[in-house]
């Protein structure tokens, strides 16, 4: 692993975990905590990276696996999140 990619993954990890801090190691939509069950709560941004949203703590937010997925579903067919998602 090259300097570079060693220093944006340390920079990854580092936006994770205070995004996990933040919210309490659970996820927005069911509540479901890292590590329950297995589980990795994956961060989703709250304003698309294609729509010009950044991977930082203020447009992350955690969702377990299965609520990752059904709120892309959603999005993709036009259902905004709810706002206590988003600012919760």
């Amino acid at each position: 692993m090259s300097h570079a990619a060693h220093l944006a993954h340390k920079a990854a990890h580092a936006i994770r975990q205070t995004v996990l801090e933040k919210h309490n190691y659970q996820c927005k939509c069911c509540g479901k905590k890292e590590g329950e069950g297995g589980e990795r709560l994956q961060l989703h941004h709250v304003k698309p990276v294609s729509l010009g949203g950044w991977s930082d703590k203020d447009n992350l937010i955690p969702l377990c696996q299965a609520c990752h997925t059904r709120v892309h579903k959603e999005w993709a067919r036009n259902i905004p999140l709810p706002e206590d998602i988003i600012h919760g």
